[in-house]
């Protein structure tokens, strides 16, 4: 599921709290290190939403509380501030960063080395 915002979390907030059950959340920030679009209690909404983890262009704070939690977050950096909340953005585009377009229901694995895009499943029943 993507989103595209600028040091605006408002709809990463929204998402949070929807069913995340075998989704990764995409967040297209500009690649801004000026604002967190991620903090501890956020990550917690996520994790009592069932979302699998985050892929964030831009920054987080709370690094060491969400590092304890049961979800996998991949950010650019961190940043104390948090965002200002003008509910700008967009939900379900597609977005490019990394030299890579991602959209809403293409499939994602991470691990500490990378991130992997692919618009159908790598995975199957059978592994």
């Amino acid at each position: 599921m993507t989103v595209k915002c600028f040091e605006d979390n408002s709809f990463v907030k929204e998402l949070a709290k929807t069913d995340g059950k075998n989704k990764v959340m995409v967040v297209d920030g500009g690649g801004s290190r000026r604002r967190a679009l991620l903090g501890d209690q956020v990550a917690m909404d996520c994790v009592n939403s069932g979302w699998e983890g985050l892929v964030i262009y831009g920054s987080i704070r709370d690094v060491d509380e969400i590092g304890k939690l049961n979800i996998g977050v991949q950010a650019l950096g961190m940043h104390p501030c948090k965002t200002i909340k003008r509910n700008e953005g967009q939900k379900h585009v597609p977005v490019t960063f990394g030299g890579v377009t991602i959209a809403t229901g293409d499939f994602i694995a991470c691990d500490n080395n990378g991130i992997v895009v692919n618009q159908t499943s790598m995975f199957n029943d059978d592994n």
